[in-house]
């Protein structure tokens, strides 16, 4: 296995029964596999939804072909300092993607919900949420933007580094950065305020 750079456990962390892996790069069990595809380049696999406890969908990074896959057929959550070049370039989209990220104002939030893990059947009230960045970025995939955002920010970036309990549209899709991983919400982009309307009213920074 050494000698065919094959992923095995040592270099995945296992997943549970109900953890959210949305976002991100699993290594497949050769057995979920043909016998013709057992390189470690078919085993990275990117989840982009979980749609039940036993599910998880996603794609193919070395390709981008779409595929469906129980839990049981992952060694787990790839430890990123294993992620080849190929798969992080792959990563990152060769079309720039247009993002929104939102942030809690402090301010308003009377429930202090800020930096706080997503709740079971909690709603996200999206207007305690200020919008503190909407523009490009290389790539869609929330875990790309995570490792973005906290390595190298968009310059026109207002707030602080990507936390627990922000929120991040791509795509048409919204996620809310959790204590693991990105959960997939509800969240109605109208009841936040604006980069415009905090411009207008003076920038207020509340990290």
């Amino acid at each position: 296995m050494a000698e065919h750079k094959i992923f095995g456990p040592p270099q995945c962390q296992p997943i549970s029964a109900h953890q959210d892996v949305t976002g991100h790069v699993l290594a497949l069990k050769l057995d979920a596999l043909h016998e013709s595809c057992h390189t470690p380049e078919n085993q990275l696999f990117l989840a982009q939804s979980c749609p039940d406890t036993n599910t998880i969908t996603g794609k193919f990074l070395i390709d981008g072909v779409k595929e469906q896959f129980s839990r049981e057929d992952f060694l787990g959550t790839l430890d990123p300092d294993f992620l080849p070049d190929w798969a992080i370039e792959k990563m990152a989209s060769t079309e720039p993607v247009h993002i929104q990220v939102f942030q809690i104002n402090r301010d308003r939030d009377t429930e202090r919900r800020c930096f706080e893990p997503l709740e079971p059947g909690q709603v996200i009230d999206p207007s305690i949420y200020d919008e503190v960045y909407s523009g490009p970025v290389p790539s869609g995939e929330p875990e790309a933007i995570f490792q973005q955002f906290n390595v190298n920010p968009p310059p026109l970036h207002r707030g602080w580094s990507m936390s627990v309990s922000d929120v991040i549209e791509a795509e048409g899709m919204h996620y809310y950065v959790d204590r693991f991983g990105f959960q997939e919400i509800d969240f109605d982009t109208s009841l936040t305020q604006t980069l415009e309307e905090i411009t207008q009213g003076g920038m207020q920074f509340h990290g």
